[in-house]
């Protein structure tokens, strides 16, 4: 993660919903998070540093439960393209990621996926794409590159876009409780149920 890319952290219910979902900076230079109240959080980091993160929440459960997720900012290095932003969707919603700044002439932006399980990318727009989240049986995170190729060079960025499990009906039974994923710039760590 370098200055002048989004950065980002994810918390997954692995065996279930989470409610009452909330981040707060404990660490690094201040930022201002885009949304403190959702599975992903995203944010423009000022500077170099370490930026730390408590995210606490209530598990499938209902068990309340607290994770830790650390972001290491490097130096600015000559950035081109940035993939905005990392976010969250209900399984079967519409999600949308945008590359920015918006390709120039004589410059391609292309979309690929990384990981998750496959969507139908809609890039008539060069500039975004548009996809419909896959159904999933836990929450899953769906990860996308944009390259921006030009007279400059090559320069890509990744995002996450988290796929929260819906329950198809009030009467579905909860599986029993077993573990909670934290993602934060590419790194996993799993939080024992």
């Amino acid at each position: 993660m370098a200055v002048g890319r989004t950065a980002g952290a994810v918390v997954a219910g692995c065996s279930g919903a989470l409610s009452n979902v909330s981040w707060q900076q404990t660490g690094g230079p201040a930022v201002t998070l885009l949304s403190a109240r959702t599975q992903a959080i995203s944010f423009d980091p000022p500077s170099t540093g370490t930026y730390t993160f408590n995210v606490s929440f209530v598990d499938a459960a209902g068990s309340a439960r607290t994770a830790t997720a650390t972001i290491n900012v490097n130096a600015t290095t000559a950035v081109s393209v940035v993939a905005r932003s990392d976010q969250a969707v209900r399984a079967g919603g519409k999600a949308s990621v945008r590359a920015w700044p918006a390709a120039a002439s004589g410059e391609t932006l292309t979309w690929t996926q990384t990981a998750g399980p496959a969507v139908t990318l809609d890039s008539s727009d060069p500039n975004r794409i548009i996809f419909t989240a896959p159904g999933v049986t836990k929450d899953t995170a769906l990860v996308f590159r944009v390259t921006r190729t030009g007279a400059s060079g090559t320069d890509s960025d990744d995002v996450t876009v988290l796929v929260l499990r819906q329950l198809t009906s009030p009467s579905t039974p909860l599986p029993p409780p077993s573990r909670t994923t934290l993602k934060s710039a590419g790194v996993a760590a799993d939080t024992d149920g």
